[in-house]
Protein backbone atom coordinates (compact mmCIF):
# COMPACT_ATOMS: atom_id res chain seq x y z
CA UNK A 1 0.00 0.00 0.00
CA UNK A 2 0.90 3.77 -0.96
CA UNK A 3 0.05 6.59 1.49
CA UNK A 4 0.65 9.24 -0.40
CA UNK A 5 2.61 11.27 -3.40
CA UNK A 6 6.07 10.48 -2.00
CA UNK A 7 6.39 6.57 -2.16
CA UNK A 8 4.08 6.34 -4.75
CA UNK A 9 5.74 8.61 -7.23
CA UNK A 10 9.26 7.33 -6.00
CA UNK A 11 8.14 3.66 -7.20
CA UNK A 12 7.20 4.48 -10.30
CA UNK A 13 9.73 6.67 -10.99
CA UNK A 14 12.20 3.26 -10.26
CA UNK A 15 10.09 1.12 -12.07
CA UNK A 16 9.93 3.13 -15.23
CA UNK A 17 13.24 4.84 -15.16
CA UNK A 18 11.51 8.21 -14.82
CA UNK A 19 12.42 10.77 -12.61
CA UNK A 20 9.49 13.27 -14.29
CA UNK A 21 6.50 10.88 -13.25
CA UNK A 22 4.30 12.10 -10.29
CA UNK A 23 1.82 10.49 -8.82
CA UNK A 24 -0.84 10.19 -6.00
CA UNK A 25 -2.83 8.17 -4.41
CA UNK A 26 -6.67 8.76 -4.31
CA UNK A 27 -7.97 9.75 -0.75
CA UNK A 28 -11.19 11.19 0.59
CA UNK A 29 -9.07 14.74 0.65
CA UNK A 30 -9.05 14.72 -3.27
CA UNK A 31 -10.86 17.14 -4.72
CA UNK A 32 -11.84 17.50 -8.37
CA UNK A 33 -11.51 21.27 -9.70
CA UNK A 34 -12.26 23.13 -12.49
CA UNK A 35 -8.86 22.60 -14.53
CA UNK A 36 -7.13 20.00 -11.77
CA UNK A 37 -7.43 17.34 -9.34
CA UNK A 38 -6.35 18.95 -5.60
CA UNK A 39 -5.02 16.51 -2.86
CA UNK A 40 -3.97 17.29 0.50
CA UNK A 41 -1.41 14.67 2.50
CA UNK A 42 -0.37 15.61 6.03
CA UNK A 43 -1.20 18.81 4.81
CA UNK A 44 0.81 19.41 1.62
CA UNK A 45 -1.11 20.34 -1.46
CA UNK A 46 -1.11 18.90 -4.78
CA UNK A 47 -2.20 19.47 -7.90
CA UNK A 48 -2.38 17.71 -11.16
CA UNK A 49 -4.08 19.29 -14.11
CA UNK A 50 -6.63 17.44 -16.24
CA UNK A 51 -5.35 16.31 -19.69
CA UNK A 52 -3.92 13.51 -22.48
CA UNK A 53 -1.25 12.89 -19.58
CA UNK A 54 -3.82 12.55 -16.16
CA UNK A 55 -4.11 9.00 -16.00
CA UNK A 56 -5.57 7.43 -12.91
CA UNK A 57 -5.56 3.56 -12.20
CA UNK A 58 -8.01 1.83 -10.52
CA UNK A 59 -6.69 -1.48 -8.85
CA UNK A 60 -10.49 -2.47 -8.38
CA UNK A 61 -10.53 -3.06 -12.38
CA UNK A 62 -7.15 -3.02 -13.07
CA UNK A 63 -7.91 -0.21 -15.44
CA UNK A 64 -6.16 2.92 -16.46
CA UNK A 65 -8.89 6.49 -16.86
CA UNK A 66 -8.12 9.28 -18.57
CA UNK A 67 -9.15 12.44 -17.04
CA UNK A 68 -8.48 14.80 -19.65
CA UNK A 69 -11.02 17.51 -18.01
CA UNK A 70 -13.30 17.83 -15.08
CA UNK A 71 -16.73 16.30 -16.44
CA UNK A 72 -14.93 12.79 -16.89
CA UNK A 73 -13.05 13.40 -13.58
CA UNK A 74 -16.79 14.65 -12.04
CA UNK A 75 -18.27 11.54 -13.91
CA UNK A 76 -15.86 9.15 -12.29
CA UNK A 77 -15.44 9.97 -8.81
CA UNK A 78 -19.16 10.34 -8.53
CA UNK A 79 -19.38 6.49 -9.85
CA UNK A 80 -16.85 5.79 -7.10
CA UNK A 81 -18.21 7.47 -4.51
CA UNK A 82 -19.67 4.83 -2.14
CA UNK A 83 -17.53 2.18 -3.55
CA UNK A 84 -14.14 1.70 -1.41
CA UNK A 85 -13.88 -1.88 -2.67
CA UNK A 86 -14.27 -3.78 0.41
CA UNK A 87 -11.64 -1.67 2.32
CA UNK A 88 -12.37 0.40 5.62
CA UNK A 89 -11.73 4.47 5.96
CA UNK A 90 -8.35 4.83 7.02
CA UNK A 91 -6.33 7.64 8.86
CA UNK A 92 -3.08 9.47 7.88
CA UNK A 93 0.31 8.13 10.03
CA UNK A 94 -1.71 5.69 11.11
CA UNK A 95 -3.79 3.79 8.24
CA UNK A 96 -6.51 0.84 9.55
CA UNK A 97 -6.59 -0.79 12.68
CA UNK A 98 -6.07 -4.50 11.83
CA UNK A 99 -8.25 -5.42 14.93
Amino acid sequence: MFEGAWDLAGALQLIYGDRTLRADVVSPRLTVGDDRLNATTYGVPASYHYGEHLMLYDARDKAVHLLVDAETAGRYFAQRVNDSGGCPPGTEGEGVAPF
